[in-house]
């Protein structure tokens, strides 16, 4: 497997990112993270894409065309995977204790530590 980073830019408007998400995937690519945001007027996508090495290959060639036809700025990185440290451990948060429902609870129904507020302001 191979992995890219790709980062894209362009105006903010409905639509671009199934078309992105198309393109990418009619090439033989899978999207496996991605962080979006809007800053201004402008859309911007940060993706790790995985595939074969002939898609990966054929998705970086496809990049200009892409860039004219989504009308962005695409920029690729090779990359590889993320090495994991044997010494660290996975984590999972329970969300048994009191406290911590509460705290998930909180902001909406005017809860405290000490459970709900009833009819406190």
């Amino acid at each position: 497997m191979k992995y890219v980073v790709i980062t894209a830019v362009g105006d903010d408007r409905t639509g671009i990112v199934n078309e992105l998400s198309e393109e990418i995937l009619n090439d033989g690519g899978n999207i496996e993270d991605s962080r979006m945001a809007v800053l201004g007027g402008a859309f911007t996508i940060i993706m790790l894409v995985v595939g074969e090495p002939e898609a990966i290959e054929k998705l970086i060639t496809q990049i200009p065309a892409m860039e004219r036809k989504l009308g962005m700025t695409i920029v690729v990185k090779k990359t590889k995977p993320r090495r994991r440290d044997a010494s660290l451990l996975p984590y999972r948060i329970d969300d048994e204790a009191p406290t911590a429902r509460c705290i998930s609870f909180a902001l909406p129904h005017r809860c405290g530590f000490d459970g709900p507020s009833g009819d406190r302001p």
